[in-house]
């Protein structure tokens, strides 16, 4: 639910130069938000009041998109230069992940957004995610 805050982030938000390309909402807390930007990933732990540069294991701190997944929760992926990063402990740090787009006894009903495509491709191409983990089963995953 969105809620008028009845003013622009002003100096000291954290916002300040950024250009923000997207924005998502951690699946169990609705108050930790994640903005992709130019200057990486904010984070956010007080419904966007202030924001805070996260960017601790991203090979590129730029980033075109964020997603969170209500069929992963506790994970936040975002979409580099360098290929897709997830973080398991709620944005604080990033790594390379073991991800699938689809695999056996996969039931999707949340497949995700542009900015989910745009890291998973580059990040086949590039072999940040490797055949082997393209195509493991569920059961390994974040494992």
């Amino acid at each position: 639910m969105w809620q008028r805050l009845g003013y622009l982030p002003t100096e000291g938000s954290g916002l300040e130069g950024a250009s923000v390309a997207g924005i998502a909402f951690d699946a169990q807390n609705p108050r930790v938000m994640y903005a992709a930007s130019d200057k990486g990933v904010l984070r956010s732990a007080d419904g966007g009041v202030s924001w805070q540069a996260s960017n601790t294991g991203l090979r590129i701190p730029y980033a075109f998109g964020v997603f969170t997944s209500k069929q992963a929760p506790g994970k936040v992926y975002v979409s580099t230069p360098a290929g897709l990063h997830v973080s398991t402990d709620a944005g604080m740090t990033w790594s390379a992940p073991q991800l699938v787009l689809n695999g056996p006894g996969v039931r999707r009903t949340d497949r995700g957004g542009m900015c989910y495509l745009v890291g998973y491709w580059p990040g086949r191409y590039f072999g940040y995610i490797t055949d082997a983990q393209a195509n493991a089963s569920p059961d390994t995953w974040g494992k």
